[in-house]
């Protein structure tokens, strides 16, 4: 095994096949939302998996490694640049996505039949402002964007790129201090899945502990955890350790929310990042038009991520029960990446102008 020779960090091919996995990702939990809200004909959707959570455990494990990289890539920056950083990558999209979730609200409340009026504009407001902070899932807090479920995720995600830079960044007692103020902040709940977000971050940082030549990666990489979800399944592990997990922890499900499966994430996401551990000693040879379509489609898979589920929504209103065709399943299947392609050139592709906005800022609020 010493004698493979060790790569770069991150690889041309490697980072490629990450733009795979990521628009991969974002584009299955929209199509996994079309399933639970019955677009399409029944006999279809049962194609669709219902592993939508499967999904974001994988965009955790994935937003470690990359963060992780990132950090180590830019090791003389220091935390004003990743503060820049990772508020223009999630402000460019989570600020567009919040006005438009509230705009669907009240268009979709304004059109419903009978004046029946099911929001009020001050509790769109006081959800938007909570989750502009992503705070909606922290501790006992359950504030939902407005027709937007999957914002969930990046309360979560955002606290942890907190927690990150404290740990990198902090010097000597700040550290426990800044790590102790964020935690308070974070809440039991959100810190449940922490440890998934982690396992993408030491699959960075221990890359070369074993290098692989690339027959064994595959091995590794792809062979060893379909063989461990096969014989997972066989032993009903799912079941069974949910069933335990009611056993240990009351009304679970409502107490936890999402991260309710949380010994089954881990399991999850350890299985996520074993295969980007091992990935990155396969040279992928990827045509070129794929590799064009997986690096445009991960410039837009955030804005997919967060901005198809009103969109969803707004179809849900307007076609009610014609809905159950495949009619309306490719309209939505084609026509909302669409939509958020249009979007994600003024949202995550314009994000270094945002990014430079906000250094200005900073720099002004520096020189006080």
């Amino acid at each position: 095994m010493a004698s493979f020779k060790m790569l770069h960090p991150v690889p041309s091919y490697f980072s490629i096949y990450m733009d795979g996995l990521r628009l991969a990702a974002a584009y299955y939990v929209f199509l996994f939302h079309l399933k639970k809200l019955q677009i399409g004909t029944e006999s279809f959707l049962k194609l669709i998996p219902d592993h939508g959570h499967d999904a974001v455990v994988l965009f955790f494990v994935l937003s470690g490694y990359v963060i992780a990289a990132t950090v180590d890539r830019k090791k003389s920056s220091g935390w004003q640049d990743y503060l820049l950083d990772r508020a223009a990558r999630v402000y460019s999209v989570a600020l567009p996505t919040l006005i438009f979730s509230a705009l669907v609200a009240l268009v979709i409340q304004w059109a419903a039949q009978g004046g029946s009026r099911g929001l009020s504009v001050l509790g769109v407001l006081g959800s938007t402002v909570l989750n502009f902070f992503f705070l909606g899932q922290s501790w006992g807090l359950e504030s939902w964007v407005v027709y937007n479920q999957p914002y969930w995720s990046l309360c979560y995600e955002v606290l942890y790129y907190a927690l990150f830079g404290v740990a990198v960044f902090a010097k000597s007692y700040w550290r426990y201090i800044g790590l102790l103020i964020v935690g308070l902040m974070t809440g039991p709940k959100v810190l449940l899945l922490l440890p998934c977000w982690l396992l993408g971050v030491y699959a960075y940082r221990w890359r070369d502990r074993l290098v692989m030549s690339p027959t064994v990666a595959v091995v590794v990489g792809f062979v060893l955890p379909v063989a461990i979800l096969v014989l997972l399944n066989k032993l009903g592990f799912g079941p069974s350790t949910r069933a335990w997990m009611d056993a240990l922890i009351e009304n679970r499900k409502d107490r936890l929310e999402f991260s309710a499966d949380f010994l089954i994430d881990y399991v999850t996401a350890t299985l996520v990042a074993i295969n980007l551990y091992a990935a990155r000693f396969i040279p992928f040879r990827f045509p070129n038009i794929v590799s064009a379509v997986f690096k445009g489609g991960a410039n837009i898979s955030f804005t997919l991520y967060l901005m198809h589920m009103p969109l969803i929504y707004l179809v849900l209103h307007f076609v009610a029960d014609a809905r159950h065709t495949l009619f309306w399943f490719f309209v939505c299947a084609i026509g909302v990446p669409l939509f958020c392609y249009f979007v994600s050139q003024f949202t995550e592709l314009r994000r270094s102008s945002l990014r430079h906005w906000l250094a200005l800022r900073l720099a002004v609020f520096n020189r006080r």
